[in-house]
């Protein structure tokens, strides 16, 4: 079972307070690269399932990780901390979804991960929607 990734780029455009945005902005392009690559590696046969996991797991997730800590821990507006924070969360849960079943015995096992990615892979991306029409340009 394959699953892809539709992303969504959000842009922060802003220099602005502790530079939380900015962050932002770098780590989410850095990690939805790293991860599309893998992805695109695997695709063409260049790595397996395992080394794709091992990839996100290595390369994509504790980048991931430590831009959601420094972002989370910003003073943000409420109109846009609540978007921000549940985007991090669900694409960071989305991919460690994608990580448990590509690690999974087999197609059965692998399955509840397999859907639980492809949920909240698409309320990541919902999220990147509202998260974009609060975002400073």
């Amino acid at each position: 079972m394959r699953a892809v990734l539709v992303a969504i780029v959000v842009c922060a455009c802003s220099r602005g307070g502790d530079g939380a945005l900015d962050e932002f902005h770098a780590g989410e392009r850095r990690c939805l690269a790293a991860f599309n690559d893998a992805l695109h590696r695997q695709g063409r046969n260049e790595i397996d399932e395992l080394e794709l996991a091992d990839a996100i797991d290595h390369d994509v997730l504790p980048a991931w990780r430590t831009m959601r800590v420094h972002v989370e821990a910003a003073a943000l507006p409420p109109d846009l901390a609540g978007p921000m924070h549940a985007y991090l969360a669900d694409r960071q849960a989305a991919w460690e979804a994608y990580v448990a079943a590509l690690h999974a015995p087999n197609d059965a096992a692998a399955a509840p991960s397999y859907a639980l990615y492809h949920r909240k892979d698409a309320e990541a991306d919902a999220d990147a929607r509202r998260l974009a029409a609060v975002l400073p340009r």
